[in-house]
């Protein structure tokens, strides 16, 4: 690989990681604050609330929008036409669902004996469908268009941005109950109308870089664009409203048949094992990625090697989450959250492990796409989704925060990884997944390491260090031993670079003020 490509990655890479460090160390430090200072319950409130908000905002755009910026981008209407069209569609829509909902809560269900929020829900409950009226018509529409004109990096750094606000009010919140200036319930109202604030920030910002967007806006329905814009989202819409169920059910269904602390516990560690992939993931998308720009100059032995290389070395670098996360999570949860999340150590492990599956085999779904078989890829996700609410469903009432975790991982993580592999043989990679897999062993030796060591890792300042050093001596090794190549780890080292992050800082800010002028 020539020198200027290595750089070109390692500075992608940069990015990736700025953005999820940004994002992603912001809200842990928020949760931190809320872990120790707001009871769970109150916490779980909220965060089953944003379950439903996630569901919501799904119904209310049902792939519409990724149909009007693929519209947006051929050029295909005029711009007029299609914005107008596109706006009228997501407020009729947005009015539906959001009418509709509260009718059936406050109207049909009760005349079926059932109540699905209590006095100190309701409340939470109708400030989210307040949000989601203003939020599924102005915010998605500002969404689309800079999705359309800005870079991943613009996208990906405003969206930190997004959540470095969150943090700070969620912080203030946790302080003032703290403080006894505020009661739980309003609490819980408060992180709610915390969120709402920082998603208006990223509509502010969403506005300012839009200077291009059209807001002469005059409600009208172009049958013609209507059916052109449905024609693509309905698979989409099939798709998505299976994987955006299955992302949400756990919660849901843990707030309804328990109570919100199980929410709070089951949200708290899965937000602390995602954060532990999502570097990772970013990072393999870089790689992946090149299938799709050579898949038409290449050979498929040339590809499949691609493929297995960078597959095992995104292995490799996340393998060590496997042994700590085993050994360490009572110490992580402790010193991070508080004694009273303890019980959910072992789910904690295993979402770290369903979402290290999905790390590494995720970004060979665009591979399916290289050569032609979307349904392929889309047929694989609708069942492993559908099949993780089905056992969310039957696991849940039986083992809580562990049977959905156990859930996603039998469906969404081993057998779709699984599936994944089996169908790659269709199109000629048939060596893929198994040795990466394999060396996800390589880390075991840190297990024991951990464990003498646990006893003295149950404070910030001696466990972060202890985690960070155990990580870095791991990879050091594996580079003496050739199991990463030079190159590799160069790139991998570029990409912790706080050089290489800052110039990738300054130049996406370069290129944002370029395309605001």
């Amino acid at each position: 690989m020539e020198s200027e490509e290595r750089l070109s990655i390692s500075a992608k890479g940069s990015a990736t990681v700025l953005q999820n460090v940004i994002g992603g160390i912001s809200g842990l430090i928020a949760l931190f604050f809320i872990a120790r200072n707001v009871p769970k319950g109150f916490y779980g409130m909220y965060a089953f609330v944003l379950s439903l908000y996630n569901l919501y905002l799904f119904m209310v755009d049902l792939g519409v929008s990724s149909a009007y910026i693929k519209r947006y981008t051929e050029r295909k209407y005029s711009h007029d036409d299609l914005f107008n069209t596109y706006m009228s569609i997501k407020i009729v829509l947005t009015a539906l669902i959001v009418i509709g909902s509260f009718l059936l809560v406050y109207a049909v269900l009760p005349l079926f004996g059932y109540r699905l929020f209590d006095a100190t829900t309701q409340s939470l409950f109708n400030t989210m469908l307040l949000w989601i009226l203003f939020e599924g018509t102005v915010l998605s529409v500002l969404g689309s268009f800079i999705r359309a004109n800005f870079s991943y990096v613009t996208i990906n750094l405003i969206s930190a941005s997004e959540a470095v606000a969150r943090a700070i009010l969620q912080i203030i919140v946790a302080l003032l109950y703290k403080s006894h200036m505020i009661e739980g319930i309003l609490a819980a109202e408060l992180l709610l109308i915390s969120f709402i604030i920082s998603r208006a920030l990223n509509m502010g910002l969403l506005f300012l870089l839009s200077k291009r967007l059209i807001m002469r806006f005059k409600f009208s329905l172009n049958l013609e664009i209507i059916k052109d814009i449905f024609k693509f989202s309905i698979p989409l819409a099939i798709s998505g409203a299976v994987i955006i169920l299955s992302a949400n059910i756990d919660k849901i269904m843990l707030g309804w048949i328990f109570t919100s602390a199980d929410v709070a516990d089951y949200n708290a560690v899965q937000r602390y094992a995602r954060f532990i992939s999502n570097i990772a993931m970013g990072i393999s998308q870089i790689f992946f990625v090149k299938v799709a720009i050579d898949v038409h100059r290449k050979s498929i032995p040339e590809i499949e090697r691609y493929l297995r290389d960078w597959e095992e070395t995104i292995a490799i670098i996340l393998a060590p989450a496997i042994p700590l996360t085993y050994v360490l999570s009572d110490n992580l949860i402790t010193i991070f959250l508080s004694n009273q999340y303890v019980t959910a150590s072992s789910t904690f492990f295993i979402l770290v492990l369903t979402y290290i599956f999905l790390a590494i085999r995720s970004p060979l779904s665009s591979t399916f796409l290289s050569f032609n078989k979307q349904w392929t890829a889309a047929g694989i996700a609708i069942f492993t989704n559908a099949l993780n609410v089905v056992l969310n469903m039957l696991l849940i009432p039986r083992m809580r925060s562990f049977g959905a975790a156990f859930a996603t991982f039998i469906s969404v993580g081993a057998l779709g990884s699984l599936l994944t592999y089996l169908l790659l043989r269709d199109v000629g990679l048939k060596r893929l997944g198994v040795r990466s897999h394999l060396y996800l062993l390589l880390a075991l030796p840190l297990g024991p390491l951990a464990y003498v060591l646990k006893p003295y890792l149950y404070r910030v300042f001696t466990f972060v260090p202890a985690v960070v050093l155990m990580y870095l001596g791991y990879l050091v090794l594996m580079r003496l031993l050739n199991v990463l190549d030079k190159e590799k780890f160069e790139i991998i080292m570029g990409m912790l670079s706080i050089r290489n992050i800052k110039r990738t800082f300054i130049k996406e800010l370069e290129r944002i003020r370029n395309n605001s002028q």
